[in-house]
């Protein structure tokens, strides 16, 4: 007997799949192409968050503080999967975000995603948020990816 999954759930699994397909492409196109390849993946998936970003803002309608900016990626990276994460410094214009948990991380290393996944894929969120506060400025002190305990970000509202 097959169980019908309900929109919700179908979303989840689409959200959840979206980065795996990413980082297998990715894959291809830089063992086909080298840095030119992931030149034109980069640029790709910034053109995208361009078109994703205002509507993301329209339908939103998130603060341009650094709690608003956090609170939208919270609720983005939901699609990937139970992301941990904890606020280890936040003020006005300043976080530092721990994640001790990644699905993307998790699902990049079953495909043998390339090493620099991390940030080819942050050419889509960190634009995205761009959308929120054009002067913010994303800082990675440790990557899960890399083989870290956990991923450090610094965030902060530069201009």
């Amino acid at each position: 007997m097959s169980t019908v999954l309900s929109l919700e759930e179908r979303l989840g699994l689409i959200g959840r799949a979206f980065p795996v397909w990413v980082a297998v492409m990715t894959k291809g196109v830089i063992e086909e192409y080298g840095d030119e390849g992931r030149q034109v993946i980069t640029e790709a998936l910034e053109n995208q968050a361009l078109i994703d970003g205002p509507a993301l803002v329209r339908q939103r309608e998130p603060e341009s503080d650094m709690r608003g900016i956090i609170g939208t990626w919270r609720t983005i990276s939901q699609m990937w999967g139970n992301m941990e994460s904890s606020l280890r410094e936040l003020s006005a214009t300043r976080a530092v975000i721990r994640i001790t948990r990644c699905p993307l991380a998790e699902q990049w290393k079953k495909v043998d995603a390339p090493p620099e996944m991390c940030e080819i894929w942050d050419s889509y969120g960190i634009t995205l948020l761009k959308a929120i506060h054009p002067d913010l400025k994303i800082r990675r002190l440790s990557t899960i990816y890399h083989g870290d305990p956990y991923c450090e970000e610094v965030w902060e509202l530069v201009g």
